[in-house]
Parts: C-alpha cells; sequence; structure tokens
C-alpha cells in the first residue's frame, strides 16, 4: 500500500530508482524486455456543489481548507449512476490510482475536472452572476483537486490533457488566449507535471491553446498533449485558426522526436471519430438504420490529423483519450492491417452516463514504450460497498497478445466472426452497468463501426449495410 508518511526525498529516490532499473535492465517480459506501468484516468467531473449546505464556507475559505469542510458533510448516500463525482469518489479514486502509481512511471489524466454546468450551478447557489467570484472558486476547485493528486501520488509526475469542461467559459467554450489558459499554466506545470518540461516552452503552448510537450523522464520518450477541444464541432467560435496552429505543431514536433530518435505518446481528451452514443440516440431508428451521424471532431482537423499519423506511424506508439466515459477504443489510423494508431479511450470516473467509475492500469515495455497489456479497475455503484477493484485484464479477457496496437487490431477482426469477443467487449464498455444505454443486435453495428471507421460518410455507410 502506498504510504503517504514516506519522506518526499525517499519516494523521489524509489520513484526514480524503479524507472531508472525498468529502462536499463530489460529483463522479465516475454520478449526479454521489462516491464512498466502508467496509471490513465479520467473525467474526474467533481462537483463541489453535491453538498448545498456547506457551498458558502467553500466560497469563503481558501482551497487549503475545503477537505475539512467536504468530511464534515452530512451528505454522505452513496453515489448513484447518472450523478456527478463528489468529494468520496473523487477521493477514493486519487487514492486508489495512486497506490496503483507507486511503482509506476507517470500517471495520465486526459481531462475534464470540473462539473457539467459549473458556471450555472455556481450562479444559482450563489444568487448573483457574479464572473469574478465565479472565476475564484472555479480556480480553487481545480486548486483541490491537484493538490489532492499530489499529496497521494508522491513525486509521480501527472501527464494532462485539458476537457471541455475545463474552462471559466463554459462546456467546449474555451478560448485561445485565455484568463483560464493563464491562470492554470503554473499550476498544472508545478503541482501536476512536477516541472518535468522547460518552462518557457510549456508556457508557450499552454497559455497560447492549451497543448504542450515534454520529455518527462528525460528519456527518449516525448509526450505530447493536444487540447482537442478546439477540434471539436462544439467549439467555440473563432477557435479555427489556434488549431490549425496546434496540427502545424503536431507535425513539427513529430519531426523533430523522430530526428531525435525518440517516442511519442499522444494524450487528448476528445478523440478521433464518430459519436458513436450520439448517434444512435439521435439519428437510429428501430431497425438499426442511421439517417445521418455526429462526429467528435470537425473533418478537417481529423483528415490532417490522420495524415500526421500516417507519416509518423513509426514514431508515435500510444495514444490515450477520454472524454466518452466509455471503455472504449478507436483505430485512427486507416490501413489494411490496422497495425498502428490506436486510440485507447479511458472510461471515466464521473457516473453521469450511467456508467460505472473505472480507470486502467497499462503495461509498456521500458525499452521501446510500446504498450502491450491493460488492466481495469471498477467501482461498482450496486455494490454494497462501493470500492474499487480489478475488473478484468485485456490479454486474459480476450485472449490477445502481442502489443496492444496490434491485439486491439485483431480485437476489430474478430467482431464479426466471434460473439463471445462481442459479448466481452459490450459487457465491458460501460464498466459493468448497462442499464441506461444497452448494447443490443440492433444497435451493436455503430459501436463495432465507431472502432475502425472515422469518417462520417464511411460510419454511416459501414452500420446501415451490416
Amino acid at each position: 500500500m502506498f504510504n503517504r508518511k514516506i519522506s518526499s526525498a525517499a519516494r523521489r529516490y524509489l520513484f526514480l530508482s524503479t524507472v531508472l532499473i525498468a529502462i536499463i535492465a530489460g529483463c522479465s517480459s516475454g520478449n526479454g524486455s521489462q516491464l512498466i506501468t502508467v496509471v490513465s484516468f479520467s473525467d474526474i467531473h467533481f462537483t463541489p456543489f453535491y453538498d448545498t449546505t456547506i457551498f458558502t464556507q467553500l466560497v469563503e475559505l481558501p482551497a487549503e481548507d475545503w477537505e475539512a469542510i467536504f468530511q464534515q458533510s452530512t451528505a454522505t448516500d452513496p453515489l448513484n449512476w447518472g450523478e456527478e463525482t463528489n468529494y468520496n469518489l473523487m477521493k477514493q479514486t486519487i487514492q486508489k490510482a495512486c497506490n496503483e502509481a507507486t511503482e509506476a512511471a507517470f500517471v495520465i489524466f486526459t481531462g475534464d475536472i470540473l462539473t457539467h454546468r459549473f458556471s450555472t450551478t455556481f450562479y444559482a447557489l450563489y444568487g448573483a452572476k457574479d464572473e469574478t467570484a465565479m472565476r475564484a472558486f472555479t480556480y480553487k476547485t481545480l486548486s483541490f483537486f491537484a493538490a489532492q493528486v499530489r499529496e497521494y501520488c508522491g513525486t509521480v509526475p501527472i501527464a494532462f490533457a485539458l476537457g471541455n469542461t475545463d474552462s471559466y467559459e463554459g462546456d467546449y467554450l474555451s478560448a485561445p488566449g485565455s484568463e483560464f489558459l493563464a491562470d492554470t499554466s503554473e499550476l498544472f506545470y508545478s503541482t501536476l507535471l512536477m516541472e518535468k518540461a522547460d518552462p518557457s516552452t510549456f508556457s508557450s503552448t499552454y497559455t497560447a491553446g492549451g497543448y504542450y510537450a515534454t520529455d518527462l523522464l528525460g528519456s527518449n520518450l516525448t509526450l505530447m498533449s493536444l487540447n482537442t477541444v478546439f477540434f471539436s464541432p462544439h467549439a467555440a467560435s473563432g477557435t479555427e485558426d489556434a488549431a490549425a496552429t496546434q496540427i502545424s505543431w503536431l507535425e513539427d514536433t513529430l519531426s523533430s522526436a523522430r530526428t531525435h530518435g525518440k517516442r511519442v505518446w499522444i494524450l487528448m481528451h476528445i478523440p478521433p471519430g464518430v459519436d458513436i452514443y450520439g448517434s444512435v440516440r439521435s439519428y437510429m431508428d428501430e431497425s438499426g438504420h442511421l439517417s445521418d451521424a455526429s462526429v467528435m471532431w470537425k473533418a478537417d482537423f481529423q483528415q490532417s490529423f490522420s495524415e500526421i499519423l500516417t507519416e509518423y506511424s513509426d514514431t508515435v506508439v500510444a495514444m490515450l483519450a477520454g472524454h466518452t466515459h466509455m471503455d472504449e477504443y478507436r483505430l485512427s489510423v486507416e490501413n489494411s492491417s490496422y497495425s498502428s494508431g490506436s486510440v485507447v479511450v479511458t472510461p471515466g470516473i464521473s457516473p453521469i452516463f450511467g456508467n460505472n467509475p473505472a480507470f486502467k492500469v497499462i503495461s509498456v515495455s521500458a525499452d521501446s514504450w510500446v504498450p502491450v497489456d491493460y488492466y481495469s479497475l471498477y467501482n461498482p455503484l450496486d455494490a454494497e460497498t462501493q470500492t474499487f477493484s480489478t475488473y478484468y485484464t485485456f490479454s486474459n479477457a480476450y485472449g490477445l497478445s502481442g502489443t496492444l496496437d496490434s491485439a486491439l487490431a485483431q480485437l476489430a477482426d474478430e467482431f464479426d466472426t466471434e460473439q463471445t469477443q462481442r459479448a466481452t467487449y459490450t459487457t465491458y464498455y460501460y464498466s459493468g452497468n448497462d442499464d441506461s444505454n444497452p448494447i443490443n443486435d440492433v444497435n451493436w453495428p455503430a459501436y463495432k463501426c465507431g472502432i475502425t471507421k472515422m469518417d462520417k460518410d464511411d460510419f454511416i455507410e459501414c452500420v446501415n449495410s451490416d
């Protein structure tokens, strides 16, 4: 178990020793390479509003006092599906994720710290539309989350991506060069990243558009965090130039990484491809026929991204996203074998969409930084005691091995012929609870086609011809 009382110096020594041994020793996996772990969690959607009786105290007191306030709350009923993450679930998640990260190279958080409708809820409770007060409260909420992560994760750095709720402006409304980006730059750089990036370079790209790159461990791995909210059809007007600049930055940074012999992980919140849930809900009739489909990214940005990934398929070895709250994946580079380009989606912690809270621990080859497996931990809300435990391991559940990219590609091919693979995937999709939006024979083609068909028209044709 992770001991919070271990000194920061001792934790730093243990962490660096673990990573150094993993990178140099290389002797324990099936192919002769040492395996290290990376913890990935997403979509906390923490709501500090769940107990309205303590709201005034939270407004008046600094974030450093919030934990004591939450601990005194009498709102202790178990969380239910359709609700957002309260203090108890957030703390339980962070503790469990950090326990799993005691020997991890780093932890990944793929966005959405804040609850949906954050500013609207604040104004209703505050009694006035005071934007200055709302922004101060938002910043305190972010500071509290970051401090909780740092308290339990010790010196393990947290690589993060911004989500669509992470802004002052509102859902999907973050703006380039905004006050939110300026205000949170130092907080996230110091508290989450642990200053594991060049400060001037980080500040330049993050304050401009919410994206950055870091050679997190000083090794041959570069982590790139994209702000894919700007790529969304729901993005605020006036973000197109910033999105195009980010695409150019992505290509330039990948070119530099290849020149210097580095491998790259790409982090993002909104994955490319089709909004499967939205498409099924809005455009599918009773026979399973689609009249239209919703997309995650604007077509031009998705096309550019796909072309860049194809060019740098030898450099990009992992991509992780969040946003959908579901345990799924996308094969974002379409070729004959789907041998590269998988986007692994980390399920959400917030159960607002009927999913159980869950996250993943990824096994990675230390010499190549290529993911080879993962296991999922979940918190079944219908259990007598709500707590996280191991749910499944990918290689065992699907009987597949090799790199995770190749195994996911093989799994996509097997869905047409292997009913057991389909049944396993649909069971895990909502992390064990599909009562709200069950996957059935009628809508299954949308979930299957959504893995391999990134283009809207290709997706519709795939679903309607299945």
